[in-house]
């Protein structure tokens, strides 16, 4: 019997794929084999929004709100509270949590600090959470009550860096001015002219980042007929050495007071329009008015 070139072919491998186990079949699929599907053209879908653990890391905190607050381990074991937050005020960023720890009837036995960058925000509302082991806290550098340490001392900050070893560092800016944050709150502020301007209220601190991009200044009545609290980046300040002098690097005559709000209906400092509103330049503000 006659057999053309292509009947053959098919024959061979059909034979061939009987010999090594396959279907007689593959041969002749492979050559019918259906081409592929054209590809889509349609855009990508839009990258997905923080989820809501993100966005709950994110988030700002006041000053006096974090310090008395209780911080726990990730096993709900409570490490003490935080006493103070050390703030480096030129570069405007947060750089320490002062932890009680130990003793009794609420009094501290040992203070630590650790690099605020550890801090993180729990599952529960303004719950704070610090991910190490009592044991380990207990052997961390620290210090009593009565003997704080000069944060301006390099051979302290490093044994602490040192100690904890973060992955999430916080870098200390050029020419570092540190200065603990309740020694700020309430403090008096002047003009450029040395009129009282008056005093700071509270700090906004980022727990994710460790900046500290605002202070809040309550107005004095002459800046502000009706008592007025407005937020103003940290970077607006003077600060000197004695913790007690701040100056406001603005003047009073033609002050922008538009954000400003009342104390005792203090503004979601983690709502977007607001926090887009805080950095907007004071001409962007005035075009806005206009």
């Amino acid at each position: 019997m006659n057999m053309n070139a292509r009947t053959k072919r098919k024959l061979i491998a059909a034979l061939a794929a009987t010999a090594v186990g396959l279907p007689a079949y593959m041969g002749h699929a492979a050559e019918e084999r259906p081409a592929p599907p054209a590809t889509s053209t349609r855009e990508a879908p839009p990258a997905a929004a923080p989820d809501a653990a993100t966005a709950a890391q994110s988030r700002v905190a006041r000053a006096s709100k974090l310090i008395g607050a209780e911080v726990k381990n990730p096993v709900g074991e409570k490490l003490g509270e935080i006493k103070d937050l050390v703030v480096d005020v030129r570069n405007q960023t947060a750089h320490y949590a002062v932890l009680s720890f130990g003793g009794i009837a609420g009094i501290a036995d040992k203070l630590f600090a650790y690099p605020v960058s550890m801090l993180r925000w729990g599952p529960g509302k303004d719950e704070l959470i610090l991910d190490i082991q009592r044991s380990r806290l207990e052997a961390a550098p620290g210090f009593g009550p009565g003997n704080w340490p000069d944060w301006g001392v390099d051979s302290y900050r490093r044994s602490v860096d040192e100690y904890f070893k973060t992955d999430r560092p916080t870098a200390l800016g050029p020419n570092p001015q540190l200065m603990q944050a309740s020694k700020l709150l309430d403090v008096k502020v002047e003009d450029r002219e040395k009129r009282n301007a008056g005093e700071i209220k509270d700090l906004v601190v980022s727990l994710a980042d460790g900046t500290v991009p605002y202070a809040v200044l309550d107005l004095d009545k002459a800046w502000s007929a009706d008592d007025k609290l407005i937020p103003l980046p940290l970077s607006s300040f003077e600060f000197s050495t004695d913790d007690e002098k701040v100056m406001l690097k603005e003047s009073r005559e033609g002050f922008d007071t538009s954000r400003g709000f009342d104390e005792k209906h203090w503004p979601d400092m983690n709502d977007p329009a607001l926090r887009r509103d805080m950095n907007k330049s004071p001409g962007e503000r005035e075009q806005d008015r206009k």
